[in-house]
């Protein structure tokens, strides 16, 4: 188990961006998870949370409690 703290970011294959104060890489389980806030940047959102469990690769997550969706357009970008 290894622990990250401050300013912690994630990214995975498609681009997709997690940032926490907090994250927690459980490898015998080969998942990811964090009881902090969170915020999931995608092409096409931003998503805000506490608390996230997910695969190692950060491909198949979710998040425990949205607090907020914010929907992009490519403009914002």
């Amino acid at each position: 188990r290894m622990e990250v703290k401050y300013n912690v970011e994630v990214v995975n294959k498609d681009g997709e961006k997690l940032n926490t104060e907090h994250l927690v890489w459980d490898e015998a389980n080969k998942k990811i998870y964090s009881d902090a806030f969170v915020k999931i940047t995608t092409a096409k959102e931003i998503i805000m949370g506490k608390g996230l469990e997910s695969n190692q690769d950060f491909t198949n997550y979710q998040i425990k409690e949205v607090t907020g969706t914010i929907q992009l357009n490519n403009d914002d970008l």
